[in-house]
């Protein structure tokens, strides 16, 4: 029976007027009386509680007073109010003692106790390194076997996708996925045939025999096109404006034709064909220039031919992400209108056959071919079938959350154009990304946490047109404003270690390399393709890193079924350079996410832009230094704005160097112990470093013109950009340059003026 409460009779229940057995039965077990009995009990324990509580007082009250007693008989001259202010003096004086003697510290020590980082930028590099070296012995050489038989194709690489993200929560880390619906060309088949006097005489294969598991991969091209035509052919070497040049001087007829181009000579595949469809081909052919002598004639080198020197990534969505739901429009201006066919060296040498003699397309020409351009008697049936498709593709991406808002990114691409193997094209880069990002997962959890944020991506749809870094960075907008760096891991394909560089970061890639005793072969150039979201669009230093081939060692071929762990570990039997590799890009990353002050080469970047603009001017046509144009909205004579010009840039150039030393000053102010008292002087140091953080990171954003260069509207940085003839490398000063290739006096003036604007703001910018 629960007890009444206190607004309740307790003699006096509610009851119902007929009572049921229930309550007939309680009735029987508890009488008033006992009621009343219970109610008197509670009664006397709370007043014995209460007693016990007031004696329990009383005693504590009794010790107080003997103890004010005790101090008033020993010191009759200390009062209540002296012990007061007595007991207060010798708390100040416990503070002060300890303030003075508290250690002192330096700014970057605060700063990651801000973080609750206890390691030092030292003790970061040294745990990285141990952890990174006590891993598993042959880790790399094992990501590379796995990855190679697990499906990794651009956009349907689900295989190699769940396999990177099983690893890396295997190391305790929380990797997203992130997913974009690409656009692109699926191939359905292709076919060739050769025909003599009206009959084939020949049908090559257009197929690849993998030599371990014996399956035939097609070959073909990404963002090819379906075509059916049937015309004699010409050999235009490697395909470029000066090999196109050349031919036409010849007089060789090129319109109608199918055109016969090799791999290489620094022209990409997608210009290759660019080219040809404007010197009027049907269709192309490329085969792989490898040699009988010394390489595998079976060798089909597959690749994309999305002009990414005008926008890489999904050309439907050109300047945006392409989303479930995103507004698509045309992708004519990015991909070419004719069918384009790879073959191996082995499956085109009869239809060269009719070609062959002794002809060199100039002096310098070192190729073991020497073919006639043509045309041939004989004619080429070429015939291909591609489906447009949309495909997902996966992005993998680990975030480490640094104090400051800056973020440096690393990636490597996970996917290539073949089913199978690829172990240079992409599964050499993934195995350092992981190795990379278990020992990171390492320091995390010895308590480590980076000044800046580190973004570790597994990019998909690298080899189709980097489909994923580019729809990731124009989804993400903050990175415009808080990216710094991106470094891309190109991964191993030969013996030489090479970085490709923004000037901006040569200081960064030098220093690492010491630490290490290392240090790359640095070119001062950005990289063409694998940053260009990063680098060419949003405005961040980008630089690529890996071990090139500088034929010391067999080559490898991209995207080919024959690009197997076997043939990598020809270049790099024991995987030593690939734990070269990942040590120098994990304390490349660190290098960058621990200094407190941005170290950027601003002087290097600002000198060779000023070289360029020399070498530039020394080549103007004669003609043009009679024109007048304007600049700041005064007409002068063109070589006094071009000397208007360099002189801003010579000013830029010494207030640039200005820069560089106040930072390599407050960059040993920071590592310098302060009293606890000089605080005023961490703060006005920390406001001096977001100041000048802040600059550095406005150095290449400001050279950023929104409109894009002219007639590549994606393209924004107006120092750097591809090569828009070749697409073979990036060029300087690309709105001037390409003015004078083309005989543009107003776009030359145009872009001048845009240039010298942007110098005249940073200057002022860069001024302390």
């Amino acid at each position: 029976m629960s007890r009444p409460s206190r607004h309740q009779s307790i003699v006096h229940e509610r009851t119902p007027l007929v009572p049921d057995h229930e309550t007939r039965g309680r009735m029987r077990s508890y009488t008033t009386g006992d009621l009343i009995s219970q109610h008197n009990q509670r009664i006397q324990r709370h007043r014995q509680d209460s007693i016990a509580s007031i004696q329990t007082w009383n005693s504590e009250v009794s010790v107080l007073n003997s103890i004010k007693e005790f101090v008033a008989h020993q010191w009759p001259s200390l009062t209540t109010m002296r012990m007061t202010a007595a007991m207060l003096w010798g708390i100040v004086a416990v503070v002060i003692f300890s303030l003075i003697f508290l250690p002192r510290t330096s700014l970057a020590r605060d700063y990651r106790r801000l973080h609750f980082s206890h390691l030092t930028r030292d003790d970061t590099q040294r745990l990285f390194l141990f952890d990174l070296h006590h891993g598993l012995e042959n880790a790399t050489q094992t990501h590379v076997n796995n990855l190679s038989i697990l499906s990794h194709l651009s956009g349907d690489g689900d295989g190699a996708t769940q396999y990177v993200i099983d690893e890396l929560r295997s190391y305790g880390l929380h990797p997203q996925r992130q997913v974009y619906h690409g656009w692109t060309m699926q191939h359905v088949k292709s076919h060739i045939e050769l025909v003599q006097n009206g009959t084939i005489s020949y049908t090559p294969k257009l197929s690849e025999t993998d030599p371990e598991s014996l399956i035939d991969v097609p070959g073909y091209h990404a963002y090819s096109t379906s075509g059916n035509v049937t015309a004699p052919y010409i050999y235009a070497n490697y395909g470029s404006i000066k090999d196109y040049k050349h031919l036409t001087d010849m007089g060789i007829p090129l319109n109608q034709t199918i055109h016969i181009v090799r791999t290489g000579g620094n022209v990409s595949t997608s210009h290759k064909v660019k080219h040809a469809e404007e010197h009027g081909a049907l269709a192309v052919i490329t085969f792989t220039d490898s040699g009988f002598e010394n390489h595998n004639g079976d060798i089909i080198e597959r690749s994309s031919l999305l002009l990414e020197s005008r926008a890489p990534g999904d050309p439907t969505t050109v300047g945006y992400p392409s989303l479930r739901a995103a507004r698509r429009s045309s992708p004519a201006a990015y991909i070419p209108s004719i069918p384009a066919v790879p073959m191996s060296l082995q499956a085109i040498t009869p239809i060269l056959g009719e070609l062959m003699g002794s002809y060199d397309f100039d002096d310098t020409d070192d190729s073991w071919l020497h073919l006639r351009p043509g045309p041939s008697q004989s004619v080429l049936s070429v015939y291909t079938e591609y489906k447009p498709v949309t495909k997902p593709f996966k992005n993998i991406l680990i975030t480490i959350p640094g104090l400051l808002s800056d973020t440096i990114i690393l990636g490597a691409n996970r996917d290539t154009l073949t089913p199978i193997n690829g172990a240079s094209t992409a599964h050499s880069g993934t195995a350092i990304l992981l190795e990379l990002s278990r020992a990171f997962s390492s320091l995390l959890q010895r308590g480590w946490r980076p000044l800046r944020t580190i973004v570790i991506a597994s990019w998909d749809g690298g080899e189709a047109g980097h489909i994923g870094s580019t729809e990731f960075g124009e989804d993400q907008k903050d990175l415009k404003r808080h990216g710094i760096a991106y470094i891309d891991l190109s991964g191993v394909s030969g013996s030489e270690f090479t970085g490709m560089t923004h000037p901006l970061l040569t200081d960064v890639l030098e220093k690492t390399g010491m630490k290490l005793d290392d240090t790359p072969k640095i070119i001062p150039r950005p990289p063409v393709y694998a940053a260009s979201v990063f680098q060419y669009h949003l405005g961040i230093p980008s630089c690529s890193i890996g071990f090139t081939n500088n034929g010391t060692t067999p080559e490898i071929h991209r995207n080919s079924v024959f690009d197997t762990p076997g043939q990598l570990e020809t270049v790099d039997p024991s995987h030593s350079f690939h734990k070269r590799l990942a040590a120098y890009a994990g304390l490349l990353l660190i290098e960058l996410s621990e200094h407190e002050v941005l170290t950027y080469a601003t002087t290097k970047y600002i000198s060779q832009i000023t070289h360029q603009f020399q070498q530039l001017v020394t080549s103007l046509p004669t003609n043009w230094l009679t024109r007048t144009i304007t600049l700041r909205g005064r007409d002068m004579s063109l070589p006094l704005a071009l000397q208007e010009v360099f002189t801003t840039f010579e000013d830029l150039s010494r207030v640039c160097f200005q820069f560089d030393m106040r930072a390599r000053e407050l960059q040993e102010q920071i590592s310098i112990d302060y009293a606890w008292f000089k605080f005023y002087v961490k703060l006005r140091l920390a406001f001096d470093t977001k100041m000048l953080g802040n600059r550095a990171r406005e150095l290449e954003k400001e050279f950023v013109f929104n409109k894009g260069l002219f007639g590549r509207e994606w393209m924004k940085i107006v120092t750097y950009a591809p090569d828009s003839k070749d697409g073979g490398k990036a060029e300087m000063i690309p709105m001037l340059v390409e003015a004078v290739e083309n005989g543009d006096v107003r776009g030359f003036e145009k872009g001048l003026n845009i240039l010298h604007r942007k110098s005249r703001v940073l200057k002022k910018k860069m001024s302390f």
